[in-house]
């Protein structure tokens, strides 16, 4: 009779445990899990997402600047090309070809930086032109500088 009375009092304990246990936290097998609060999870999705748009409007931004010096450079490279012929056709005509090259390059949004003609009837005329880059980035240049070379057929190995 004694073994039946500690058996019921031993189950009746681990039940009083166990609810205590799991009432309080507790630890071990008995340890209740809380869900954890939707209150304090509020915002952190509005947060991470405006991050995450901040991040990608620097990097849109940073390559809309090197597309602009890339913009830049192929205006440049066209002015000078244009500017060049234009010098060579108006030297081979009897003309001025830096004043001819000038205002090619201006009607291109460069500016003129150099023009020079070598020869007279065999002859190169060669034009150094620059184009600004808007917006320019802190510590770089604000402009893009090229080289064009133009002239008779002879020196540009055609005959």
């Amino acid at each position: 009779m004694i073994s039946g009375v500690i058996g019921s009092q031993a189950n009746a304990d681990e039940r009083a445990i166990g609810r205590v246990a799991r009432d309080v936290g507790g630890s071990g097998p008995w340890r209740a899990r809380r869900p954890v609060r939707a209150a304090a999870q509020r915002g952190s999705g509005t947060m991470l997402i405006v991050g995450v748009m901040a991040l990608l409007l620097m990097i849109a931004g940073g390559l809309s600047v090197l597309g602009g010096y890339a913009v830049a450079g192929h205006r440049a490279r066209a002015a000078a090309d244009l500017s060049a012929l234009s010098g060579a056709t108006a030297h081979q005509r009897g003309g001025d070809a830096c004043a001819s090259a000038a205002d090619l390059a201006q009607r291109n949004g460069a500016s003129l930086l150099s023009c020079r003609v070598t020869g007279l009837s065999q002859f190169v005329v060669t034009v150094q032109v620059s184009v600004t880059i808007r917006p320019a980035l802190p510590g770089l240049s604000d402009r893009v500088v090229a080289t064009a070379y133009a002239g008779s057929a002879a020196l540009a190995g055609g005959g």
